[in-house]
Formats: structure tokens, C-alpha cells, sequence
């Protein structure tokens, strides 16, 4: 950000060379040397850069540098943040239509990761011809360009503490029994999605990835509320 406006980075491969050189140290030129760097789903970034900085013992200072400014938004987004039509994900692309509409990918002809690599894929193709090979690249800029706008947005939502519908702590619920009937055991951590009524709620039921594996209305009193902060002294 410079002078209160926000540029965009990027740097995609031609496919005539080894790239690695060429990206570390564009990535290094980009991230300088302070500040911090956005992430979602940091553990991949952090895997990649450990991997050039070995490849590349000179850039390594600063790669390693820029590892230690990473801020993460995944787990943010999971433990403060749903939405319903998240339906059980957070990933990025379940996440951003929900706090920035807008930005939703369904428009692009890059719009995932799998089209993303398909698209290199052909753009590395000898026999791609050059129009075709010219419209991917810029598919897969406008791609990585609302990767970049989609991290903007979300820190926004996050640091202005407003949202649609975000999952305050007492959202977050176990089961206090077994409920055979909805193949659900005593112990199993759940969000509560909507309040159907003052004795039943809709409680959405997620595994560590995010995905959810039920949905289904809960008494409330076969539930209890799951407090992340510690008890206040009475």
C-alpha cells in the first residue's frame, strides 16, 4: 500500500525456463522487509518458502524473515466467523461470497485451483497457440488478482468486527448425549446455524477441515455451550 492506495503484485512463469530465481526474488522485492504479509491457509506459503530458501542459501534471510510476518486468516475466519451458505467450509472461495459478494469467483473462466492448474497446464503446451495462450495468462492474472482483493476485503470485514451473521462463542455447541437417531454421539462439536425456536436450534456439524458432515435441528437441552475464553472470577 502506498500513499493510501493498494497496488497488485504478481508474477506468473512463461513456461521457457525454470522460474524458482526468478519468483524468490520477485516475492522478496515485493514483501520487503516489515510489515505484515496475509495468508489463508499459511501452512502451505510457509512450506513453499522453506523450500526456496533452501533451494536459494542467499535469499534465505529474508524468505525466512517473511515466514515470521505471516498473519493466517484461516483459523480466524474458523473460529470467529459463519455464514450459512458457507455450508461447512471455509475455504476461501466458501468464505469471500459471503463478506464481499462482489468478489464471488463464479464469472471468471479461472475460478479454482484445478482450473488454475489446468490453465498452466496449456499455457505450457507447445501446441497452445498464442491467442489462446495469451487469453490464459490473463485468466489466470484476473484469477490471482481476486486472491489478492479477496485477502483485502476479508482482514477489512474482520478488523471493522461487523458481519452478516459471524459465530459468536456461545454459537459453538457439543452434544451432551448420544442421538442415534441422527448418527451423532455424546461429545460431538457442533455451530449453531440458526435458532428454529426457543427449545430447538439448527446445528451444523463440521469436521477439522471445515466440511460439514450433518446438519440437523438439536434440542437445546441435549446441548451445552463451549466457552473458548477462561471463567470470570465471581
Amino acid at each position: 500500500k502506498r500513499a493510501g492506495k493498494i497496488a497488485h503484485k504478481a508474477f506468473l512463469a512463461d513456461g521457457s525456463s525454470d522460474p524458482r530465481r526468478a519468483f524468490a526474488e520477485s516475492l522478496v522485492k515485493v514483501l520487503k522487509t516489515d510489515g505484515r504479509i496475509l495468508i489463508y491457509h499459511a501452512p502451505f506459503e510457509r512450506d513453499r518458502m522453506r523450500y526456496l530458501a533452501e533451494t536459494y542459501p542467499d535469499l534465505a534471510p529474508a524468505l525466512l524473515a517473511a515466514i515470521e510476518r505471516m498473519v493466517d486468516l484461516l483459523p480466524i475466519a474458523r473460529e470467529h466467523y459463519y455464514h450459512r451458505e458457507m455450508r461447512g467450509s471455509w475455504s476461501l472461495k466458501s468464505v469471500l461470497p459471503t463478506i464481499a459478494p462482489e468478489l464471488a469467483y463464479d464469472d471468471m473462466d479461472v475460478a479454482n485451483g484445478g482450473m488454475a492448474q489446468a490453465a498452466f497446464a496449456e499455457i505450457l503446451d507447445r501446441q497452445t497457440r498464442p491467442k489462446r495462450r495469451a487469453a490464459l495468462r490473463k485468466a489466470l492474472l484476473d484469477y490471482c488478482e481476486r486472491d489478492t482483493w479477496a485477502m483485502v476485503e476479508i482482514a477489512r470485514f474482520f478488523m471493522n468486527g461487523s458481519g452478516t451473521e459471524p459465530c459468536q462463542p456461545s454459537a459453538w455447541v457439543a452434544t451432551t448425549v448420544d442421538l442415534p437417531e441422527k448418527r451423532l454421539t455424546r461429545g460431538q462439536v457442533g455451530t449453531i446455524v440458526e435458532e428454529l425456536s426457543s427449545e430447538v436450534v439448527l446445528v451444523e456439524f463440521a469436521d477439522l477441515n471445515g466440511v460439514a458432515y450433518a446438519i440437523t435441528p438439536v434440542s437445546v437441552s441435549r446441548l451445552m455451550e463451549l466457552n473458548h475464553e477462561p471463567a470470570k472470577a465471581a
